[in-house]
C-alpha cells in the first residue's frame, strides 16, 4: 500500500503548492515529479492486475520489430502488436513493454487533463480513484483507444469529421470497441433535459425487450462474432454489483448534471458526454460485460467535470454551491470506493510488487475472500 499512499501524496501535495494557487508556480515540476513516479509504478511492476499475466504470456511468443505485420485478424490488434514488436527489440522482458505503454498512456492522460481544466492534480486524483489502475493494468488495449477518442474530442464538437473518424480508425487499431464511436456523431446533441429522459425511457425498455435480438445479429460479423458469443450469456454480475455500476455510470452522473445544471445554474463540462455515458450505463445495467467497456470511453470525461466543479465550489466559498459540492464529493468517493471492496477487488493491485521483489500472489478477486 505504501507505493499508492505515495501516489496519493504527491497529489495531494501537488493539489497544495498547484492547483490552490492563483499563480501556479513550478506547475510543470509537479507534473514531471507525478508523471515519472506514475510511470514506474506501472512499469515496473510484477503481475499487478487481473489481466497482466493474460498480456504477458501473449508477449511471451512476439516478435521483434524487424518481424512485425499489420494483421487485422490478430485478437490484440496491431496497434498494440506494434507496441509489444517495439518492446521485444529491446528484451524479451515484458516490464520492458510495461514501460513503454505506461510512459504513453500517462503522456497521453497528462495532456487531456492539463488541456481540460486548471486543477490538474484534483482532476488527477479523481482518474486514479476512478479508473487509473483499471485502465493501466487491466484493459491495456483498450486504454489507448480511450485516451485517442478524448484527445481526439474536440474534432467532434467542430464538426471535423475527417479528422474525428481518422481517430477512431487509430482507436480501433488499438482495440476493436472503439467501433461504436463511429455513431456519436449523432448524439452529440443529446444534453440533460426533457428530450434526454424521454431518450433515457426508451432506452430502458429497447434495452430489456431487445437486447438479446440485437446481440445475436451483432454477433454474426466476422470480427465480432468471438467476443460476442463468449460474452452474450454474461448476462449479470449480480445484483448488488449491478445496482451499484448503474449508480457509478448512469444515475449519479446525471444526479450530478441536474444539480449543477439547474440547481447551482453552473455549466456542465463535458454534458453531453456524460449524457451519452448514462445511457450507455443504463444498457450495461441489462449487459454489463458488453455495454460496460462502452462506459470506459466516457469515465474520463465525468472525473476531470466533477473535479473541476467541485474543487471550483468549494475554492468560491459561496455556502449554497458549497453544500451540493461537498454532497457530491462525499457521494463520489462512497460510490468509488465501494468498487475496490466489491468481491474483494482491491486484491488485483494489493499488495503491490515490482520487478525487483517478484512475487507472485493470487489476483482473483472473484472467489472467496481470503
Amino acid at each position: 500500500m505504501i507505493e499508492y499512499s505515495i501516489v496519493i501524496l504527491l497529489v495531494i501535495a501537488g493539489f497544495t503548492f498547484v492547483d490552490n494557487k492563483r499563480v501556479q508556480r513550478n506547475k510543470k515540476y509537479w507534473i514531471v515529479l507525478t508523471w515519472l513516479f506514475l510511470t514506474l509504478l506501472i512499469g515496473l511492476r510484477f503481475l499487478v492486475g487481473g489481466d497482466t499475466q493474460y498480456y504477458m504470456d501473449d508477449y511471451s511468443w512476439r516478435k521483434g520489430l524487424a518481424d512485425w505485420e499489420f494483421d487485422l485478424t490478430d485478437k490484440y490488434q496491431p496497434g498494440y502488436t506494434l507496441l509489444c514488436s517495439i518492446a521485444k527489440s529491446f528484451s524479451s522482458e515484458f516490464y520492458v513493454f510495461q514501460l513503454i505503454h505506461a510512459s504513453i498512456v500517462n503522456t497521453l492522460l497528462f495532456i487531456l487533463i492539463n488541456r481540460y481544466t486548471r486543477f490538474f492534480f484534483a482532476a488527477l486524483f479523481s482518474v486514479f480513484f476512478t479508473c487509473y489502475l483499471y485502465f493501466t493494468t487491466e484493459v491495456l488495449r483498450e486504454v489507448v483507444a480511450v485516451l485517442i477518442f478524448a484527445l481526439n474530442y474536440k474534432s467532434l464538437l467542430q464538426g471535423r469529421w475527417l479528422r474525428y473518424y481518422f481517430g477512431i480508425l487509430l482507436c480501433c487499431i488499438f482495440h476493436l470497441s472503439a467501433i461504436f464511436l463511429i455513431i456519436l456523431p449523432f448524439m452529440r446533441k443529446i444534453k440533460i433535459n426533457g428530450y434526454f429522459f424521454l431518450l433515457l425511457a426508451i432506452t430502458f425498455f429497447v434495452a430489456m425487450a431487445f437486447l438479446n435480438n440485437t446481440l445475436n445479429i451483432l454477433s454474426q460479423f466476422v470480427l465480432l462474432s468471438d467476443k460476442f458469443n463468449s460474452y452474450k450469456d454474461l448476462t449479470s454480475t449480480g445484483m448488488l454489483a449491478d445496482m451499484l455500476n448503474l449508480f457509478r455510470t448512469c444515475i449519479f452522473p446525471i444526479c450530478y448534471c441536474i444539480v449543477v445544471k439547474f440547481i447551482c445554474k453552473r455549466e456542465v463540462k463535458f454534458e453531453n458526454m456524460i449524457a451519452i455515458m448514462s445511457l450507455f450505463g443504463l444498457a450495461a445495467f441489462f449487459s454489463p460485460i458488453i455495454f460496460s467497456r462502452a462506459t470506459n470511453y466516457f469515465i474520463l470525461f465525468f472525473s476531470i467535470s466533477i473535479a473541476d466543479f467541485c474543487v471550483q465550489s468549494l475554492s468560491q466559498h459561496k455556502a449554497f454551491v458549497c453544500q451540493y459540492a461537498i454532497v457530491l464529493t462525499l457521494c463520489f468517493f462512497a460510490l468509488y470506493g465501494s468498487e475496490y471492496a466489491m468481491y474483494g477487488r482491491y486484491r488485483r493491485w494489493v499488495p503491490y510488487y515490482s520487478i525487483f521483489n517478484p512475487i507472485k500472489v493470487d489476483r482473483d478477486n472473484y472467489g472467496d475472500n481470503k
